[in-house]
């Protein structure tokens, strides 16, 4: 059992670097096998398809989000701008790892499987929620603690913007093979965050719209 356990554990290792790396319509179960050096037929030993591969390596996104994410990244109740700031630290960290090449595994995939297999993009897509709802609860707590009420309300949208904004500071890192994109958000999008924060509660920004 433990052999079986330590032969799936590689399958998905491999899958998940190669899904990532280079896209699922461009891995083959034959590249999955080559990079867990494992025989091509035993994959299917520990995984019906490629579709249920993909499936499984999701849970490592979402444990990510959900739990390193929430719990090493955002602990604590830092401010958005703060917030910011320690995201744009983990991605240069992890990034850092693959030359500043590649995009957000949850992002690249979601845009390459969109058209083509709708049921697992949507499953992608809860995920990008997931970590909307994550850096929004994230914001809730700090406008309580701070006392700034009208910033609840904002967090939601808040929150979607950073998604949209960060995806974009990804998406130029990749191009570029560089890092950046990551100092310039440093310098623009935090400070840019922290004046927007500063004028809601200062009530300079019009109470959002129900």
């Amino acid at each position: 059992m433990a052999r079986v356990a330590g032969n799936r554990e590689r399958v998905a290792e491999a899958a998940w670097e190669l899904f990532w790396r280079q896209g699922y319509h461009a891995t083959s179960i034959a590249d999955i096998a080559k990079q867990a050096r494992l025989p091509k037929g035993s994959i299917y030993n520990y995984f019906a398809s490629k579709e249920a591969l993909l499936k499984h390596v999701l849970e490592r996104i979402r444990y990510q989000t959900e739990t390193l994410l929430r719990l090493r990244v955002l602990s604590g109740t830092p401010s958005p701008s703060l917030l910011v700031g320690r995201l744009l630290d983990h991605y240069e960290e992890l990034y850092a790892k693959h030359g500043f090449g590649r995009g957000d595994p949850l992002a690249s995939r979601l845009s390459e499987l969109a058209d083509t297999h709708p049921a697992l993009a949507a499953e992608l897509h809860s995920l990008a929620d997931a970590w909307r709802t994550v850096v929004t609860q994230k914001i809730w707590a700090y406008a309580t603690v701070a006392g700034i009420p009208a910033l609840v309300e904002r967090a939601p949208g808040l929150a979607a913007m950073l998604y949209a904004a960060l995806q974009g500071v990804l998406l130029e890192m990749k191009a570029l093979h560089s890092a950046e994109p990551l100092s310039e958000a440093r310098r623009t999008l935090v400070p840019m965050v922290a004046s927007f924060v500063a004028a809601i509660a200062t009530g300079e920004v019009p109470e959002a719209e129900q």
